[in-house]
């Protein structure tokens, strides 16, 4: 992990799959410039997504936060 400059706040993302594909999971994490804790979420979906769009969906879902 590579804190952002000062005074920015950077968003780590991931997804995951679960039963062959049909759950997929994200979440989500932000940090300051010293790496301290901000905020988090987590969402379950029922149906597959896509690597990409299930992390973009933790961004956005980050960003709404």
């Amino acid at each position: 992990w590579q804190p952002p400059q000062f005074g920015w706040l950077k968003c780590n993302v991931d997804a995951g799959f679960h039963d062959h594909g049909l759950v997929t999971n994200r979440g989500w994490c932000i940090r300051n410039d010293a790496g301290l804790f901000v905020c988090a979420g987590t969402a379950w979906d029922k149906g597959a997504h896509s690597i990409t769009e299930a992390e973009a969906l933790a961004l956005m879902e980050a960003m709404q936060s």
